[in-house]
């Protein structure tokens, strides 16, 4: 089985790395000549991909995190060497107070492209917390130099997930991989089932469900959609259903005062939904 050779830059929630292999038996890319993620996050598909695929594919990231899409076109044009240095700057000597102006200036200004690296690279190894086992130590960029080649050639944007969608649907040299956030979980960008706009109209974010599975029966594009498993998606995803497989999530934080609560786990099930036929 194939595996991504390198993980990202941070640590990234809901990262597929390690699940891309499960993906092989149901992958056709004959006549595929782009790749596509709508809901990037850390592109762990198309580094796959492009880390283990012979051809030439053009390569195609979207997601609608402006913060992260900012630092990855700024990494796409200088690479992370810069990023690694400043970390390794603020972390001789860090001390508390110092840390918590680093997170401060995160959240005053989300953009800008080495409070984002601070924040998810120091503040989130250990959410929440001082990051005690980090200071004065090197942090290595070398070994992320393959992550560097991989966005210098991969095409970023930062729009909504309709829009995106709509361009490749007829694109028979597409392959769109769908890694959206989960139904009736903690999405943060689409604001969980429902969200309210700037007017208090209530917005439905489940229709992205339903329009993924109107994609699937329509598209000309070759589509792989990863979600989790529940009984309504099951019965909306059901001619498209390739796979059920375990996932476990670890929830393991050193402020929790005994060992069953510090290294407690969520054990889930995740579905591989696709129109490939091989």
């Amino acid at each position: 089985m194939k595996q991504n050779k390198g993980c990202f830059y941070t640590g990234y929630v809901g990262n597929k790395r390690s699940e891309n292999p499960l993906l092989e038996p149901y992958l056709n890319l004959n006549g595929i000549n782009k790749i596509i993620e709508p809901f990037c996050g850390s592109s762990a598909f198309s580094r796959w991909i492009y880390e283990n695929y012979e051809g030439q594919y053009e390569y195609y990231s979207n997601d609608i995190d402006a913060g992260l899409i900012a630092w990855l076109k700024d990494i796409k044009q200088d690479g992370c060497k810069k990023y690694f240095d400043y970390s390794n700057e603020q972390l001789k000597g860090l001390t508390r107070e110092k840390h918590k102006q680093n997170i401060q200036k995160f959240k005053d200004d989300p953009l800008n492209t080495f409070n984002y690296f601070y924040y998810n690279k120091i503040y989130n190894y250990r959410r929440g917390l001082y990051p005690e086992r980090l200071i004065d130590k090197e942090q290595d960029y070398t070994k992320y130099l393959n992550i560097d080649k991989f966005y210098k050639v991969c095409n970023l944007s930062c729009v909504d997930y309709l829009n995106y969608m709509e361009q490749y649907k007829n694109d028979e040299g597409a392959l769109v991989y769908l890694d959206p956030p989960y139904f009736a979980t903690c999405n943060t960008f689409y604001g969980g089932v429902e969200s309210l706009d700037k007017d208090m109209n209530v917005i439905d974010n489940t229709y992205m469900f339903v329009y993924f599975v109107n994609y699937l029966r329509t598209a000309k594009c070759k589509v792989i959609l990863v979600i989790n498993y529940n009984s309504l998606l099951v019965e909306l995803y059901k001619p498209f259903i390739k796979l059920v497989y375990n996932k476990t999530y670890s929830f393991s934080h050193s402020s929790f005062k005994n060992k069953e609560q510090h290294n407690r786990k969520r054990k889930t099930q995740h579905m591989i939904v696709t129109n490939i036929n091989q």
